[in-house]
C-alpha cells in the first residue's frame, strides 16, 4: 500500500490487518472527518469484505449528515507526490447508517459490505452526503486464494519466550520454485496477534542485503505483551495478485500454553519471578517446593524460566532424563524436522545442525560424531531424546537439581 500507514488491532486476528483511514483530501473539513474513521480489511475473491465505521463525535451529527458516500480508487491510481488528480472512481457505495450505530465504548461503530469482482490494491474517498468534506483512506487490498502457498512456505523459530519486547527471531524458507523470486514481486507480511496486543509488519523479501535472491530470510517479531499470541505469516504474489495466510500457530509469551494441565496455573506469582530471573535456582526451588506440596510429583523441566508443557512426561534411562524432542528443540528456538523413513531428528539452530537417529548411540553436530549414553527412542507413541546431549548441543545451559527432581535449562 504505497506510502499509507498501517494500524494493526487485536481483532486482526484471523485473517489480516485493520488498515486506519490515512491522508486528508485537499477539501478536508476537520470538524466532522476528525470524528469519522473506516477500517478496511483485507480479504480473498468470493468472500464478503467487511469494513467498520467508527464515529467519535455526537451521534446526532452523524444521524443527520446521511448516508455515508464510499467512492473506490485503485491505489495506482492515486499519485504519491505532486499536484492532487482526483481519478475516475472503479465504484461507489452509499450507506444510510441512521438507527443502526452501536455504542462501542469510546466510539459509535457499524459494519458495512463493501464488494469487488477483480483483484488489486483499493483506496477510497468518503464522506458524508449531508456534511461538506472529504478524506482518503485505505480500504485494503483483494487477492486470489492460494493455499497453494501453504505447502512451499516453512517457518521455525521459538513456541515458547520469556517476556522482555526485545525482537525475536523466525526464520522463513521458500520452498517452492526459485523463478517465482527471481522478480522480486513476492514479499511476506507477519502478524502476531495477541488477547489485547498485536503486532504487524509488511514489505519483507527473499533478498539479502546485497539485494541477491534468497530462498531463506530471517524476521524479527516483537511481541508486545506476556499473553498468548498466534504467529501467522502472509505471502503474496504482487504480480498474479494471488495469497494466502500460512498459520506458525501458538507462541507462549511469559508462560507455558498447555491448556490440559491445571498446574500451570498455580502459583502465578511464583511463576512471573521466575520467568523474569531464570538464572535463579532458589526462585526455581520455591516454585518446585510449592508444587510438590499440591501432589504434583512429575518431573518438571524448566526453559529460561518457563515451564515446557509436554505431552509426554520426561523420562529417566540409565540416569538420563528423556523429553519428547519437538517440545525441546523448538523452546529453544531450534526448526525440527522428522524423517520416518530413516528415523531420524535433525534439529537446527542457527550454524548448529543436530541429527539423531532413533535406537542409535551415535548423533552429529554439524556431521561430527558424538556417542550417547542413552539414544533416542519411542515411548508412548512419542520419540524422546536426551536432554542434556540436545540443549548443550543447541548451546544452552543444563542445571539439574535431583532432590526436587526438575531441570533448568537456559539459553546463550
Amino acid at each position: 500500500m504505497r506510502g499509507r500507514t498501517l494500524s494493526v488491532g487485536a481483532a486482526a486476528a484471523a485473517l489480516g490487518l485493520l488498515l486506519a483511514a490515512a491522508a486528508s483530501g485537499p477539501d478536508a473539513h476537520a470538524a466532522i472527518l476528525d470524528y469519522l474513521h473506516i477500517m478496511g480489511p483485507w480479504g480473498y475473491l468470493g468472500e464478503p469484505l467487511t469494513s467498520e465505521v467508527w464515529w467519535q463525535g455526537p451521534l446526532a451529527d452523524f444521524e443527520k449528515s446521511q448516508p455515508l458516500v464510499l467512492e473506490i480508487f485503485r491505489d495506482e491510481d492515486i499519485p504519491d507526490q505532486g499536484p492532487f488528480i482526483r481519478p475516475d472512481p472503479v465504484a461507489t457505495f452509499e450507506f444510510d447508517l441512521k438507527g443502526k450505530m452501536k455504542n462501542c465504548g469510546e466510539h459509535w461503530c457499524a459494519e458495512i459490505q463493501v464488494g469487488f469482482d477483480q483483484p488489486g490494491s483499493y483506496q477510497f474517498w468518503y464522506h458524508l452526503k449531508g456534511s461538506p468534506g472529504s478524506s482518503l483512506g485505505t480500504i485494503g487490498t483483494l487477492w486470489y486464494h492460494a493455499p497453494e502457498y501453504a505447502n512451499v512456505l516453512e517457518i521455525s523459530g521459538p513456541r515458547q519466550i520469556r517476556f522482555s519486547r526485545d525482537p525475536v527471531p523466525y526464520r522463513i524458507c521458500w520452498r517452492g520454485s526459485l523463478e517465482e523470486l527471481e522478480d522480486n514481486h513476492i514479499d511476506l507480511a507477519l502478524l502476531a496477534s495477541g488477547i489485547n496486543t498485536g503486532h504487524y509488519s509488511e514489505g519483507h523479501r527473499f533478498v539479502t542485503g546485497d539485494g541477491r535472491i534468497s530462498p531463506c530470510i530471517t524476521v524479527d517479531v516483537t511481541f508486545e505483551a506476556p499473553e498468548p499470541h498466534r504467529l501467522s505469516v502472509g505471502v503474496r504474489n504482487w504480480t498474479t495478485w494471488r495469497s494466502t495466510w500460512v498459520e506458525f500457530g501458538k507462541v507462549a509469551v511469559g508462560y507455558s500454553f498447555d491448556q490440559q494441565s491445571e498446574r500451570l496455573r498455580l502459583f502465578p506469582d511464583l511463576r512471573e519471578q521466575v520467568a523474569r530471573d531464570p538464572s535463579k535456582p532458589d526462585l526455581y526451588r520455591q516454585l518446585v517446593t510449592a508444587l510438590r506440596q499440591q501432589g504434583i510429583q512429575d518431573m518438571l523441566v524448566f526453559v529460561d524460566g518457563l515451564e515446557l508443557a509436554l505431552d509426554v512426561p520426561p523420562t529417566l534411562k540409565n540416569g538420563r532424563t528423556l523429553v519428547p524432542f519437538r517440545g525441546i528443540a523448538e523452546s529453544l528456538g531450534a526448526a525440527v524436522q522428522w524423517h520416518k523413513e530413516t528415523s531420524e531428528v535433525v534439529m537446527t539452530r542457527g550454524n548448529t545442525v543436530v541429527r539423531l537417529v532413533f535406537g542409535h548411540h551415535t548423533a552429529y553436530i554439524n556431521d561430527r560424531p558424538v556417542t550417547l549414553d542413552v539414544p533416542a527412542q519411542v515411548i508412548d507413541g512419542r520419540t524422546l531424546v536426551p536432554l542434556r546431549f540436545v540443549s548443550e548441543a543447541l548451546d544452552a545451559e543444563v542445571a539439574w537439581d535431583p532432590d526436587l527432581r526438575f531441570v533448568q535449562v537456559l539459553s546463550r
